[in-house]
């Protein structure tokens, strides 16, 4: 029942579980400065105002990333979020959303530890990534996730003044920073006008998780060519496009089935014809994907559709099933259209159709869906990402 305060809390953690690292910090030699010297080691903070642990989209990109971080030798992590514990063995301080206390606890931890370099997962992180940089020697590196006020302004939660406001405090964020990280080229062009130090790091897929030979959802029914989509019903994902689409298709060739996995049950899907499923656990859903032929991302042609690629991509081209993809963000630059998936342009119903009837050919499926797991071993893995990170730390 005693509370503690983040910092007192934060600093007692630190004494008991790193002794060791502490008095060898105590014991290494000082330079000129009076700095300890760190032999090429790399002090590093990673901090997410979330939970590493919560099995969804960003929270998976950025598990992965810091926990791929931390396997390096040479880079010396402390993670600050809002995890009771970690899911991978790092020292770890839990933040519980006080924010002036959080944030001068952060400042204080970075100058008593030495800290080279804090690391902010998403644009949330903005109000302490400044106060590292004016009042700590830590290079800031942000690590973006999508803009906020783009969003917002697209789907009604920003009104234009509100909009405006957020636009230009991320633009004076972006010029703050020493390097910003992003998950698509898209979004780095957008960056690049107000910081040049730019790295695209694109999204990566689990491969262990994520395979041709997953295990299929019993639930799912076998026979025709079944088309999957998995994932919200908002409109900046397409999905009325894709039941108008299908309603053509499926008279044309009656074999095509369209299967749907949401949380949102059938809200607006009124063809009885399309199978919908409830959501699943997130570690079931590569048995739904892996019960589909074709898996599709039907995006239409928005400001953010066009900076923000889905981050499921990945995921779908490592179980080897081909993906039919619109030509939004840097779907075009992740999928060899025609090698190892298919590109449509947005909104565009004749050419998506015609792309579906080249699909009726189960040789086509199979060479472009091994072609598309391929991809992502060579490129996308997110060991390759972390690492990709990992060097940016390095280099900043």
């Amino acid at each position: 029942g005693v509370k503690t305060s983040f910092h007192s809390a934060s600093t007692l953690w630190i004494k008991r579980m790193n002794p060791v690292r502490n008095r060898a910090r105590a014991r290494a030699p000082e330079g000129p400065s009076g700095r300890a010297i760190s032999n090429g080691m790399k002090r590093v903070v990673a901090l997410y105002r979330g939970k590493l642990s919560d099995r969804r989209g960003t929270p998976i990109r950025i598990f992965h990333l810091i926990k791929g971080i931390a396997h390096n030798p040479d880079i010396e992590l402390t993670v600050f979020s809002w995890d009771e514990d970690l899911p991978f063995p790092a020292p770890h301080v839990r933040l519980f959303n006080r924010h002036l206390d959080e944030a001068i606890a952060l400042v204080r931890f970075l100058r008593g530890n030495d800290i080279d370099v804090i690391v902010g997962h998403t644009i949330s992180s903005s109000p302490y990534l400044l106060l590292a940089g004016l009042f700590s020697r830590a290079k800031v590196v942000l690590e973006m996730h999508g803009f906020i006020e783009e969003e917002g302004l697209e789907y009604g939660s920003f009104g234009r003044v509100r909009y405006v406001i957020y636009r230009t405090l991320a633009r004076l964020l972006y010029r703050y920073c020493d390097l910003i990280t992003t998950c698509g080229e898209a979004s780095s062009r957008a960056i690049r006008p107000y910081n040049k130090r730019v790295v695209t790091i694109p999204g990566g897929a689990d491969m262990q998780v994520f395979h041709p030979d997953a295990m299929r959802a019993p639930y799912v029914p076998e026979g025709g060519i079944l088309i999957g989509y998995a994932g919200n019903l908002r409109k900046w994902q397409g999905v009325e496009f894709l039941l108008a689409s299908f309603q053509k298709l499926k008279a044309l060739y009656p074999e095509f089935r369209l299967a749907i996995l949401s949380s949102e049950g059938r809200r607006f899907i009124t063809d009885p014809t399309v199978e919908v499923y409830p959501s699943v656990a997130p570690e079931d859903v590569p048995a739904f994907l892996a019960a589909c032929d074709i898996l599709v991302i039907p995006r239409p042609k928005t400001r953010v559709t066009m900076l923000n690629t889905a981050g499921k991509l990945v995921e779908y081209l490592a179980m080897g099933r081909v993906v039919v993809a619109s030509d939004t963000a840097d779907c075009a630059q992740i999928i060899k259209d025609g090698t190892s998936g298919v590109i449509y342009p947005p909104g565009d119903e004749t050419r998506f159709l015609e792309r579906m009837e080249q699909l009726r050919d189960a040789a086509l499926r199979q060479r472009l869906g091994a072609a598309a797991r391929t991809s992502v071993e060579q490129a996308f893995t997110w060991e390759r990402q972390a690492a990709k990170l990992a060097e940016c730390i390095r280099t900043v």
